[in-house]
């Protein structure tokens, strides 16, 4: 099984049952792909599968180099799985665990990522360092290469860069996935033996030459692997959109059913889920080879919903017509509601049927966008349920808060997303009683209102509002899920 290979990483078991065996799940690094319609869930790209694409397409042997340059959500959990592949590099804007923000590491390394004399793998990084935010924790491995002009007599004959975007995005035109493309390409036009390839979104229609999909980034990676010759060098620079995803690869059989051992996302990835506005948590199944498996029930914990899956993504990584090597097969998604989702643990169990060879059984928190998370909210205006525009902060919002805690029916809370979060004014991602002194210290001009880094407002203070409100404002929920963002969330 391709899953075999991959660093084991331990979690907290919840639950001990007679006659189940828990072992250790591995945690999945995955680049996201375009949904194929509004409601589909985003099988992505596993780390594993992605080395395995590479290794097909750009094999060592013909290849001087290789340089990856992750800036997604957790590219420090996909960056393992490139160690032990010769002649490789991996710079990453995060370390295992971690979202990335736009205008943080990415910009500055794509803007550093060029052909120089005297540049190299470690230029590009220390690039995006200096620019980082400070959430981001930059890592990388493997040696450092030369990024100087191609020349045909000379060690870097040629070289190939590939951009990804699965589904690009961004927080303005300077700080966006379209930009780094464009900023790169520009980058490398003088460069007369480079040639960028580019996949994301749409494709052409969007301005990429491929659509952001896993058969796009193989339609990619095959032009780059039938046109390219030795001493080569291909750089993948990666952005927007990363997941995470907890994974059994080696999941038990009784006879009737199969079962994983007890997978959960862990409190803080849950409360990460809950925040981000982009997501859509999904149960992953993988069955190998070229069969594909009749439909499943499959059953999620004790929750009383069955649902059944369908195997309906094939994975052709060589493109040859069969699923029979190793990482190919058949995926079956199907999505979770986020208050469902056990934040420690739970027992995924899958019917057995016919055409089944399960290899492996996960939950993926779903594409995390990399932050700032903006929503239709100001900060302190506690009492945005009333639906008052423009919004504003006024001495009534000190009022509706107290009787908030007072637990008066008409003080409703304002919930987006999970948090109250006009009236999380010092930023600890909780509505606790501090924060109505802070509110009152405001207006005593002692202090300034901190959002929680999770919820960044779409609007400040002193500032300028549409004339007409977005549709359906405020867009409020009056009862969270049940859980608050603890402090220093997305730090």
């Amino acid at each position: 099984m391709i899953f075999k290979s991959k660093k084991w990483i331990p979690i907290i078991l919840c639950i001990i049952l007679v006659g189940y065996s828990f072992a250790d799940i591995i945690i999945f690094g995955t680049l996201c792909t375009k949904k194929r319609n509004l409601y589909d869930w985003d099988p992505g790209v596993l780390d594993v599968t992605l080395r395995l694409m590479i290794d097909t397409y750009i094999p060592t042997n013909d290849c001087h180099s290789t340089l990856l340059i992750l800036t997604e959500c957790f590219g420090g959990d996909v960056m393992d799985n490139f160690s032990t592949r010769a002649n490789t590099t991996v710079l990453s804007a995060t370390s295992p665990g971690q979202t990335a923000e736009y205008g943080g590491y990415d910009d500055d390394a794509a803007r550093a990522l060029r052909a120089a004399p005297g540049w190299n793998s470690d230029s590009v990084h220390a690039a995006g360092i200096a620019g980082k935010d400070p959430s981001e924790t930059p890592v990388r491995i493997g040696p450092v290469f030369s990024l100087e002009p191609t020349n045909p007599s000379g060690p870097i004959q040629e070289r190939f860069i590939l951009i990804y975007a699965g589904r690009p995005d961004g927080k303005s035109d300077v700080y966006s996935d379209s930009a780094y493309r464009d900023t790169i390409i520009a980058n490398f036009s003088d460069d007369i033996y480079s040639t960028v390839i580019t996949v994301g979104g749409e494709g052409p229609a969007d301005n990429w030459n491929y659509e952001g999909t896993r058969i796009g980034l193989i339609q990619a990676l095959n032009f780059i692997g039938n046109n390219m010759s030795s001493n080569v060098q291909f750089i993948m620079y990666v952005t927007d959109h990363g997941s995470r995803m907890p994974f059994d690869d080696d999941p038990g059989n009784d006879g009737d059913n199969w079962f994983s051992d007890c997978i959960g996302v862990g409190s803080d990835f849950y409360d990460m889920m809950l925040a981000c506005p982009t997501n859509n948590p999904a149960i992953y199944l993988f069955s190998g080879g070229s069969t594909q498996p009749e439909p499943v029930d499959v059953h999620y914990g004790e929750i009383p919903v069955l649902y059944t899956l369908a195997f309906d993504y094939s994975v052709d990584i060589n493109n040859d017509g069969d699923l029979d090597d190793e990482g190919e097969g058949w995926i079956a998604l199907q999505g979770i509601p986020e208050e469902y989702i056990n934040a420690e643990c739970e027992i995924i169990t899958v019917q057995v049927g016919e055409g089944l060879n399960l290899e492996g059984i996960g939950l993926s928190v779903g594409a995390i966008a990399k932050l700032p998370w903006e929503y239709a909210y100001v900060l302190g205006d506690v009492n945005m349920y009333n639906g008052q525009w423009p919004p504003q902060v006024i001495g009534s919002d000190v009022t509706y808060l107290v009787n908030y805690f007072r637990g008066l029916p008409e003080n409703l809370p304002c919930i987006l997303g999970n948090l109250f979060c006009a009236a999380d004014v010092n930023g600890d991602c909780q509505v606790i009683g501090s924060d109505v002194t802070k509110l009152v210290n405001y207006f005593r001009d002692s202090t300034d209102l901190q959002n929680c880094p999770y919820y960044t407002p779409v609007w400040s203070l002193p500032g300028l509002f549409p004339e007409i409100p977005p549709a359906g404002w405020p867009n409020c929920e009056t009862a969270a899920a049940g859980r608050t963002i603890p402090s220093g969330a997305g730090k």
